[in-house]
């Protein structure tokens, strides 16, 4: 999902929920929505899939998970 349902979803997770979901640092203003499990693994859009994340975090989650794909 992308473009204007996309903004508005992302609005709404933004804020629903003031910090990032891994760290629990407060909300900045370049913090990305994540897919709680990756639409690669066959995640969703759905909102229970989605959470805030600081850039920092989302950073290590993606490398991680780029990893486990690797073996």
């Amino acid at each position: 999902m992308r473009g204007d349902a996309w903004m508005v979803i992302r609005r709404r997770v933004l804020a629903e929920e003031p910090n990032c979901y891994i760290c629990g640092g407060a909300g900045r203003s370049d913090d990305v929505i994540d897919h709680v499990v990756g639409l690669a693994e066959h995640g969703t859009d759905d909102r229970s899939n989605l959470h805030r994340c600081c850039r920092q975090c989302s950073v290590k989650k993606t490398s991680r998970e780029s990893g486990r794909g690797r073996r």
